[in-house]
């Protein structure tokens, strides 16, 4: 966060010093930097609904790649760094995952469903999708193939509600919480395998 309060993107380099790439009075959030580290995606309402941005590391070649009547935003590179993947909200309200090639062309709708499908996830090989969705009355864990298809819920708990999902960087175990403790417990971290068994709560 810049000086003034707004969000900005920094990179700390080896020596310890920190540079503000982006340094613009907007709300530029959630950085990730390309596999081979020599860009960043990120995404800003610098031009007014949030959309995803990318940028050479050192913050030169700034380009917009999406450009939603919505927004879009948590973009994130696939493991090869030809594909980005971030949540499209759509003008009727709905927020999709969706896949881009890396300059902003090919856009495609994975998860195209009447929910809200959003906290997309690539796993380490970049062959699956996790991502959280309501479309079972509740939030559920689901996870698809990298096309989109073979979409199947993980967590299959329609008493709680299970959202943010991450992989462990070697793939074994997904992590994600959970409110199925109780209200009064709150959101919880629980850890499950890929196939959604054995969900177990990380004390």
């Amino acid at each position: 966060m810049s000086e003034e309060g707004h969000l900005e993107v920094f990179i700390r380099h080896a020596d310890g010093s920190v540079t503000n790439l982006t340094n613009h009075p907007s709300e530029d959030a959630y950085p990730d930097l390309s596999p081979d580290g020599t860009r960043i995606v990120f995404a800003s309402n610098r031009d007014g609904p949030t959309h995803v941005f990318v940028m050479n590391v050192d913050g030169s070649g700034l380009t917009m790649l999406t450009d939603s009547q919505a927004g879009d935003t948590r973009p994130t590179w696939s493991v090869d760094g030809t594909q980005i993947l971030y949540a499209s909200l759509l003008p009727y309200g709905n927020w999709e995952i969706y896949v881009m090639d890396a300059d902003g062309s090919e856009k495609a709708n994975l998860t195209n469903n009447p929910a809200i499908d959003s906290s997309q996830a690539w796993s380490p090989d970049g062959t699956r999708i996790a991502f959280e969705t309501d479309r079972d009355g509740d939030f559920e864990v689901y996870v698809m193939n990298a096309d989109g298809s073979g979409q199947t819920n993980l967590s299959n708990y329609p008493t709680a509600n299970d959202i943010s999902p991450t992989w462990s960087p070697d793939g074994p175990k997904i992590s994600f919480r959970s409110d199925r403790g109780g209200e009064s417990l709150g959101y919880r971290p629980y850890v499950m395998n890929p196939d959604g068994s054995d969900a177990t709560l990380v004390e």
